[in-house]
Parts: structure tokens; sequence; C-alpha cells
């Protein structure tokens, strides 16, 4: 992935995140023990529609990323093992 809008550069392949960290593996790690800390407080409910996905999307990755529960105007798979959505336009 390189994106010249949500990504730092040089390379452009590390999300902008509210950390500033510019390395793909520290920024990993670091989602990962955020996200595991926010399901372990639970998750919103709701019916599954898009507004509830985005209420999920934003509670899970509060801490770490400002677009958190956006619709993205680009993709932004950032991990070859990760699913993401299309941008919704």
């Amino acid at each position: 992935m390189t994106d010249e809008i949500y990504c730092y550069p040089p390379d452009y392949r590390v999300l902008r995140n509210k950390l500033d960290l510019r390395d793909a593996k520290q920024l990993d790690y670091y989602e990962r023990e955020f996200v595991a800390d926010r399901i372990e407080k639970g998750c919103p409910t709701g019916d599954f529609d898009l507004a509830h996905l985005k209420a999920i999307h934003h509670h899970l990755f509060q801490d770490v990323y400002g677009l958190g529960g956006r619709n993205p105007s680009v993709g932004n798979q950032q991990r070859a093992d990760a699913v993401h959505a299309a941008p919704i336009h």
C-alpha cells in the first residue's frame, strides 16, 4: 500500500497515527495492544448497519487513528493479512 493522504512519507507505507509511529512493525504491535484492550471493554451494540459498523471501528481504533469510524476517501489496507473494505464514495 502507498497512500500520500493517509500515510507518512517518504515511502507512504505506514498509516498516520496518533502515536506518530513511523515503523510498521511498531505500529502493528501497538495497534493490536490498543484494540485488544478496547475489545475487553466491550463493543457497541446495534444492527450491523453502516452506522453500527462505523461505531465499532471507532471504538476499536480510537486510541491509534484519528479516522476511526469515518469513511476513508481511499482504500487503506495496511497489512497483507488484513481484510479491509473499499472506500465508500
